[in-house]
């Protein structure tokens, strides 16, 4: 069995008394008040909170079945991890919106010096073209309510940090879904968004982001002094 893990599951958390999308985002949100940098969405085993049932599960699971006290390992949610790990393409330049489109969920995050400072996040067949391209505009302007995402059956919006769309430099887009942007001809896109748009291949392989995003998350856990996958 190797030594070295780095697992990532999508973990709405237990929520007994609220909505599942509720309680979802107000970990998100948890995550970004700390500080939303790379190590923050991070969990070696021990350090995974109780409310993260799907992530515990994994990490017993893995633990049982290595059998070996001395391995190393790091949990994350899919979200962030498609997000940090699209952030190592050199396209990437920050302040950047970086938008994962995955086959269930859509995440879309600022980030700016490497911390995330706001986020949506939605089911990604509720989402169309017109709409995601508004979200990241009004995400970066410091204009996407919760209530609206949520009412439109997404999980919320979260705004801690809001620059200005102008000031974003580069828009990143990753995930199996990407094709909502990447298949529109240049009368569909928004002139403000295609001009700052790229579709991320971190390390030459767009299917591989939320790998590299782990990665750079075991990193930061268990650091090694040659390895520096973030570096804008």
């Amino acid at each position: 069995m190797p030594t070295n893990y780095a697992v990532a599951v999508q973990d709405h958390g237990n929520a007994p008394e609220k909505s599942n999308r509720i309680y979802r985002f107000e970990l998100l949100r948890e995550l970004i008040e700390k500080g939303g940098e790379l190590e923050n969405f991070v969990y070696r085993p021990e350090e995974i909170p109780e409310a993260f049932t799907r992530m515990k599960a994994q990490a017993d699971s893995l633990l049982k079945a290595a059998g070996n006290p001395k391995i190393r390992a790091v949990f994350m949610d899919t979200g962030p991890a498609a997000i940090f790990g699209a952030l190592t393409d050199p396209a990437a330049v920050q302040p950047s919106v970086v938008v994962n489109i995955g086959n269930g969920h859509t995440l879309g995050a600022l980030v700016n010096e490497n911390r995330i400072t706001a986020v949506f996040e939605h089911h990604t067949s509720l989402m169309n073209p017109e709409k995601l391209q508004d979200y990241i505009i009004r995400l970066a302007d410091g204009k996407l309510a919760f209530e609206e995402v949520f009412e439109d059956g997404g999980h919320g919006a979260y705004i801690k940090e809001a620059l200005g769309f102008e000031q974003v430099r580069s828009i990143i887009v990753t995930g199996p879904k990407r094709e909502m942007l990447e298949k529109l001809s240049g009368l569909e896109l928004r002139p403000e968004i295609s001009k700052k748009l790229h579709f991320a291949a971190p390390f030459g392989s767009m299917m591989l982001s939320g790998c590299f995003g782990l990665l750079a998350g075991f990193l930061k856990k268990y650091p090694e002094p040659s390895i520096n996958l973030i570096n804008h």
